[in-house]
C-alpha cells in the first residue's frame, strides 16, 4: 500500500519542466581481433548512498563490452533482462554522480509523448503518440535504445528498437519490476529521496578494479598483437603472390625459348643431324677418339689412341 502511495505522488507531480535526463553511455566492442567504440542512451532511475542506477537496453550487451562509462564515469552492469519485448539492463555508476528521475505509469494508446536520446552527437527529443501498448509514433534511430520515453516529465517507457517505421520501447512497470528484482528498492518520491533499500549491492573494492583496469590492459595488448598478426599475414600473402606471378612469367618465357630452339635448332646441332642422315644412307665406319668424330675418308684431327669403330647404317 504504501507503493501505491509513492506512485500517486509521482505522478502527480510530474510536469514537463522536470523532463527526464538523458545520459549517453559509451563502450569499446571487441569482435574477432577489431575493436570499435560504441555509444547509446540510458537515464538514471534509482541510487542508493553509493550508486546511480542506470536503466538502459539489454541488447547492447549481446557481445562483451569493455571500457563501459556512462557521462565519462566508469561503470558496471548490475542485471539484465532481454525477453520479447522487455530489453532492461541496469548500470551501476559509483559515486552516485546522477540523481534519479521521475517515473510515471505506462502509457495508453492515443497519449503524447517525448522519445530522446542521442541519435548521433547531438541530443534529440521529438514529440509523439503512443500508437498501441509498446509502440509510439516516433523513429527510434541508432544511438537512442536505451533513452526514455516521457509524459509531462515522468519516465514511462524505455525506448530498445525501431520496426522501420514506428519505435518500440519498454513499459516503466516493466523497467521498475526489474529494478526492484535486482536492487529490492523502490522508485523515488516526488522529492528524488529513495526510500531506504532493502539491499544494497557491495561496491567493487580497490582489488577489484585493479584487476579489472589489468584485464583491460591485456586486452588491449591481446588486440593489438592480433592486429598485427593480421597485418604480417596480409603482408606474406602479398608477396607470395608476387613470386608466384613472377614463377609463372619466367615459366612462360623459358617456354617460350624452348619452342623457340625447337623451332631453329642451332648450327652445330643440324650440322650434327645432317651427318647422321648421310650415314643411315650407307654402311660407313665411324670413328670416336680423343681427336674427334671420322666418318668415309675423312682424316683424323688430333690423337687417335684406342679409337672406338662403329658400323652405323646400311648402304643402300
Amino acid at each position: 500500500m504504501r507503493f501505491a502511495l509513492i506512485v500517486i505522488t509521482v505522478l502527480l507531480s510530474c510536469s514537463v519542466s522536470d523532463a527526464a535526463t538523458v545520459l549517453r553511455i559509451t563502450s569499446t566492442e571487441c569482435q574477432r581481433g577489431r575493436c570499435v567504440p560504441r555509444s547509446w542512451s540510458g537515464v538514471c532511475v534509482a541510487v542508493d548512498s553509493n550508486n546511480s542506477y542506470v536503466a538502459t537496453v539489454a541488447h547492447a550487451f549481446k557481445t562483451p563490452q569493455s571500457r563501459l562509462a556512462v557521462e565519462g564515469r566508469r561503470a558496471y552492469l548490475v542485471g539484465k533482462t532481454y525477453v520479447n519485448t522487455t530489453d532492461v539492463a541496469l548500470l551501476g555508476v559509483p559515486g552516485r554522480p546522477f540523481e534519479a528521475d521521475k517515473v510515471g505509469k505506462d502509457p495508453s494508446t492515443g497519449d503524447r509523448i517525448y522519445a530522446s536520446g542521442f541519435p548521433g552527437k547531438r541530443f534529440s527529443t521529438t514529440a509523439g503518440h503512443v500508437v498501441r501498448p509498446g509502440v509510439i509514433s516516433v523513429r527510434a534511430h541508432p544511438g537512442m535504445s536505451g533513452g526514455p520515453v516521457t509524459d509531462s516529465g515522468c519516465i514511462v517507457g524505455i525506448i530498445y528498437g525501431d520496426d522501420g517505421r514506428y519505435g518500440r520501447f519498454t513499459p516503466i512497470s516493466h523497467v521498475m519490476a526489474i529494478v526492484r528484482t535486482v536492487l529490492r528498492v523502490e522508485p523515488p518520491d516526488a522529492d528524488h529521496t529513495p526510500l531506504p533499500p532493502k539491499f544494497t549491492p557491495k561496491k567493487p573494492s580497490a582489488a577489484v578494479l585493479s584487476r579489472l583496469n589489468s584485464l583491460e590492459h591485456q586486452n588491449a595488448e591481446i588486440v593489438k598483437a592480433l592486429t598485427a598478426l593480421q597485418e604480417t599475414q596480409w603482408q606474406l600473402t602479398q608477396e607470395l603472390a608476387t613470386v608466384v606471378s613472377t614463377v609463372m612469367v619466367k615459366s612462360g618465357e623459358m617456354n617460350q625459348r624452348i619452342g623457340a630452339l625447337e623451332a631453329s635448332p642451332s648450327n652445330d646441332l643440324t650440322e650434327v643431324l645432317v651427318r647422321l642422315r648421310k650415314l643411315e644412307q650407307r654402311k660407313i665406319r665411324v670413328v670416336v677418339s680423343k681427336g674427334g668424330i671420322v666418318a668415309d675418308d675423312e682424316t683424323f684431327t688430333g690423337e687417335q689412341d684406342d679409337p672406338i669403330i662403329l658400323d652405323v647404317g646400311t648402304k643402300k
